[in-house]
């Protein structure tokens, strides 16, 4: 077992998890992906075919690993030690969490139980089964391919994302409350603009339109989404069965943050639009900038740009489901 950790992971405060590991693992087992510019790489001289990989962080940690792996056509299966914000992928591998900041606020006289909390979480990695999770490539013009296993989207919901990283970055510590600060970065999106005003959606090569009000689109590969939500929701009616192994996408426009709300309640789900293997969304207006996201971490698009999302293969993952 090689255990890659990220110590920056959720609120920045995995230096006492990270003691917590050297005490149950072989520290050179143990990779501090924050301490070497080889990432994840630093840790495959130790593997070996039957070697399973635990992932120490949240989603874009998970992806980050995930995607390393595949670069090198590496076949090792992946489990998902939950320590970030959303830790989507962990909860539909059926990892279980800790309360929110656990790890990052030890307590005196604790350390014995939480040395024994995280021995048992470890070994249920060697009893799990394995699955296999799509991967996509998402392709923005010329730019380098942006891999991603959870979602993609565009629009409000990446504006929302981008405001709350850089909460994240400017108070640092002080970024304790993750719900307060949600609300606080959902707060400073005052502009809402519908999605078919700057862009146009294709599925499958065949034109899909979009209703008026629709402020995100989302691209979802697991159903788990903003911390635990499915705006796919649960009844199938005509269409088919969430599968993150089938090699579709699901398709769904968001309407704003209060549907979000109810939502991640569980009292809504999103507009279903369509189900696919590929996409592309054509991007033409440059009136302002557009916000995207893959795996919860956003960026700003290109003015007037052409992003594709096509399959790009599979990768076996530990699951407890």
């Amino acid at each position: 077992m090689i255990v890659f950790v990220n110590k920056k992971s959720g609120k920045k405060g995995g230096q006492y998890f990270a003691d917590l590991l050297k005490e149950v693992i072989p520290p050179h087992h143990i990779i501090d992906l924050m301490q070497t510019p080889l990432g994840p790489h630093k840790g495959f001289p130790h593997l070996n075919q039957d070697s399973k990989i635990i992932c120490c962080g949240g989603d874009g940690t998970a992806s980050w690993v995930i995607s390393a792996l595949q670069a090198q056509s590496m076949k090792n299966p992946i489990g998902i030690f939950p320590l970030g914000t959303g830790n989507d992928l962990s909860k539909v591998l059926g990892w279980p969490i800790k309360e929110e900041g656990y790890f990052e606020q030890p307590k005196p006289n604790r350390q014995h139980q939480d040395l024994q909390y995280l021995s048992q979480s470890l070994s249920k990695f060697l009893e799990a089964k394995t699955v296999l999770l799509d991967s996509w490539l998402l392709q923005t013009d010329n730019q380098k391919p942006t891999p991603f296993f959870n979602y993609f989207s565009i629009g409000f919901d990446s504006r929302i994302a981008w405001e709350f990283h850089k909460m994240r970055e400017e108070k640092g510590d002080l970024f304790v409350a993750q719900k307060s600060n949600y609300i606080a970065a959902t707060l400073k999106v005052k502009k809402q603009r519908d999605v078919k005003e700057y862009a146009s959606l294709q599925v499958d090569g065949k034109e899909v339109p979009l209703s008026k009000g629709i402020r995100s689109l989302l691209f979802l590969n697991i159903p788990s989404y903003a911390s635990g939500s499915n705006p796919w929701g649960g009844s199938l009616g005509s269409w088919a069965r969430q599968d993150y192994s089938d090699g579709v996408l699901e398709v769904i426009g968001l309407k704003g943050a209060k549907q979000m709300a109810l939502i991640q309640a569980g009292l809504a789900k999103g507009e279903r639009i369509a189900q696919g293997a590929s996409a592309t969304l054509k991007v033409f207006d440059d009136a302002e900038t557009i916000y995207a996201q893959t795996d919860g971490e956003p960026w700003a698009l290109p003015l007037q740009c052409t992003l594709q999302l096509a399959h790009s293969g599979q990768s076996p993952m530990l699951s407890l489901t």
